[in-house]
């Protein structure tokens, strides 16, 4: 019996940050299988694709599992048969199908080559956003999972691919000088570094099959993610199905590219803030000096929360929560933050008041702008309106 070869693949990019996944057919077939002429292109065709990606997220990192299922064809009159390789990279539990039974073949060293050698001479990416060959695919480890279909003649079989996509992750970094870190530099702990990770699914080797089969594709994603995806047409935009931000499109092989998408999770950390102290005056009809001490932590990063003591060193004590909300620094930037607070006047007399600050902080130093009113004194009370600059030292 004469047996070509053809070629499902899910190809992985083997780098820090990338996945590459679709079908593809080789052009060049094995002659140890009686393949007449090398040149000869798979003569199965792909009638149509289904392809379904759900991510998800555990201990901070995403993942895709994803279902491929390919209905194919044998145009011919007579039986054939073929050998195909699923091609992975980051891949986990991978389970292939024909005809929902499960199918496995092993793969010698020969057909593996010729398989690789079939892929390399695809140039099915040019027309993608991501110009990578099929052979750059090639150079790093590659799990291939071998099966075998037979068909009759213009007999239909349904390829399911099943598996689990593994991210890669890029931090990025920035000039930014971290909130914490531009107000505490010595005690503000610095947050997790910003992540991103990147899939990107190949869907334009499908056109090395015979046909132009009609590719329907579903994304899906929980609702809190940032996530940004490319390589659809521009029309298509989220919908929130069951609760998951979903993409549905449909589009044939000839407008196939190269899908995209780049997750950013949201993360929520405690972080520890610091020490401040200030000096300063009022800057009203009160005069006199004042001085504060006080601790804050942050949660996220850009949201401080604080108690603070402030005092005229004399007959005035108060104690205040804040909130702040901040900036991070860049370079010569200071970071800008507005506070508010309620300040509790314990001394000359207790009272209860509303806080605004404005402020500017470098790291180690920083000015504020602070207004402080009681709204239960009277307004003849000079305690009842105080306007305060303040230098502040983080630490």
């Amino acid at each position: 019996m004469r047996w070509p070869i053809c070629g499902l693949s899910l190809f992985l990019l083997a780098l820090p940050s990338l996945a590459f996944a679709n079908i593809a057919a080789p052009n060049i077939v094995s002659s140890e299988f009686g393949v007449i002429g090398a040149q000869l292109r798979n003569t199965f065709e792909v009638l149509d694709e289904t392809l379904v990606i759900d991510c998800f997220e555990k201990d901070d990192v995403p993942y895709c599992e994803f279902e491929a299922k390919y209905t194919i064809r044998n145009p011919q009159e007579s039986s054939d048969s073929f050998v195909a390789a699923f091609y992975g990279v980051r891949t986990e539990s991978v389970q292939i199908t024909v005809n929902g039974q499960p199918n496995s073949t092993p793969l010698d060293e020969k057909m593996t080559e010729e398989l690789d050698e079939a892929l390399r001479t695809l140039n099915v990416s040019a027309n993608s956003a991501v110009t990578y060959e099929l052979h750059d695919l090639l150079m790093g480890p590659l799990q291939r999972d071998g099966f075998t279909v037979v068909a009759d003649g213009g007999e239909s079989l349904v390829v399911a691919v099943r598996g689990v996509m593994r991210p890669g992750a890029n931090h990025y970094g920035s000039y930014e000088i971290p909130v914490t870190v531009a107000r505490h530099p010595f005690l503000g702990s610095t947050p997790t570094r910003d992540t991103q990770f990147t899939f990107e699914y190949l869907l334009s080797p499908i056109r090395s099959w015979s046909g132009n089969p009609t590719i329907t594709l579903t994304v899906t994603h929980p609702k809190e993610w940032n996530l940004w995806l490319n390589g659809l047409p521009e029309e298509v935009k989220p919908e929130m199905v069951n609760g998951r931000t979903t993409y549905q499109a449909s589009l044939t092989a000839d407008q196939a590219g190269t899908l995209q998408f780049t997750a950013d999770l949201p993360r929520v950390e405690v972080l520890n803030g610091g020490a401040q102290l200030a000096i300063g005056g009022n800057v009203d009809d009160s005069g006199g000096v004042r001085g504060r001490a006080g601790y804050q932590f942050a949660i996220p990063d850009w949201v401080l929360y604080g108690l603070f003591v402030d005092s005229d060193f004399d007959d005035e004590l108060s104690v205040t929560p804040v909130v702040t909300v901040a900036s991070s620094a860049v370079l010569i930037i200071p970071s800008f933050g507005l506070t508010l607070g309620v300040p509790v006047r314990i001394k000359p007399q207790v009272d209860v008041g509303v806080r605004a600050q404005v402020d500017l902080s470098f790291p180690l130093l920083g000015v504020a702008f602070t207004f402080d009113t009681y709204p239960g004194l009277k307004t003849s009370d000079p305690l009842m309106f105080q306007s305060t600059i303040l230098a502040t030292f983080g630490f």
